[in-house]
């Protein structure tokens, strides 16, 4: 949610008259389904994907969705970058499109440095949950 609301925000803003009268309503709208997309992918996962798959399996719907999301955007950059109309949503018809701030090495740079990072806590939460309910269990004398 941290990555996609950004760029969702981003990509919707209308055009410049319409700004100041409806993007804060279309902010909170879009905030407003991204976390309830999530949400209910939590309780699919939880009421669904789990008690089918187990642990392992779940990891491994979780890379195999991760994986087409990263193929879905490598080919749609692929085809905007090859493709010499421009298009721009935000501006005047016929207006040149916005350079990117970063180029795509960058950006999956700092895309797998933060998988890392979230990866990283992940692990740490679970195992020190993991850690916290071994030792709450009462030992039998």
């Amino acid at each position: 949610m941290g990555a996609t609301l950004p760029v969702l925000v981003g990509h919707s803003r209308p055009a410049p008259p319409a700004r100041a009268d409806t993007s804060g309503a279309r902010s909170a709208l879009l905030y407003y389904v991204n976390t309830l997309g999530a949400g209910a992918a939590c309780l699919a996962c939880v009421a669904i994907l789990f008690p089918l798959a187990g642990m392992q399996g779940a990891i491994y719907v979780a890379v195999a969705i991760n994986a087409a999301v990263a193929a879905g955007a490598l080919i749609a950059y692929g085809r905007d970058r090859h493709d010499p109309a421009p298009t721009s949503r935000n501006g005047p018809a016929g207006a040149t499109p916005r350079q990117p701030l970063l180029g795509l090495v960058p950006v999956l740079l700092l895309a797998g440095g933060g998988g890392f990072v979230s990866l990283s806590y992940e692990i740490f939460f679970f195992r020190t949950v993991a850690i916290s309910a071994v030792r709450a269990q009462p030992t039998s004398h």
